[in-house]
């Protein structure tokens, strides 16, 4: 079964490891400065809530997790076509483990690797993500025909 699952699910596979490595790495800080006599700081807290930075964190987890959704619905479409997997088992596949895993994810974020913490945000941009990964698996699917008898929903 495992080896069905590696075997078939390569991509997402690649996916998965790669959204763990960047949701473990240390992060960069958000602000550093330049004091009086020129040594870098760093400042903890920004005096705006909503920076820059912030703002690519949140496309960035919604664009992992598209990418994620995309390529489990185009992995797990063969198995729905031959009926292999029921649509259940599909839409479990291809929406509530990536939900799941983003959750997991922050969770894992905050208690096992120190630097980085868990914020909801992350996890709204993860369930945005999957969303819209599987409104393009949709739409792709729809408008170049590639599985004609696949639907998820």
């Amino acid at each position: 079964m495992i080896m069905n699952v590696l075997k078939n699910y390569k991509f997402s596979i690649i996916i998965v490891f790669s959204i763990f490595y960047l949701c473990v790495r240390p992060t960069v800080p958000d602000v550093f400065y330049l004091s009086e006599n020129n040594k870098i700081i760093y400042e903890t807290e920004s005096s705006t809530p909503f920076t820059l930075l912030s703002l690519r964190d949140f496309l960035g987890h919604m664009c992992a997790y598209v990418l994620l959704t995309f390529a489990l619905c185009m992995e797990t479409s063969k198995y729905a076509k031959d009926k292999t997997l029921s649509r259940v088992q599909c839409v479990y596949i291809c929406v509530f483990l990536p939900i799941i895993y983003g959750g997991t994810m922050e969770f894992v974020q905050k208690y096992f690797f120190p630097p980085r913490s868990a914020e909801w945000s992350d996890w709204i941009a993860d369930v945005i993500g999957v969303a819209i990964g599987m409104r393009f698996f949709m739409f792709v699917n729809k408008k170049f025909k590639l599985n004609t008898n696949v639907t998820f929903f």
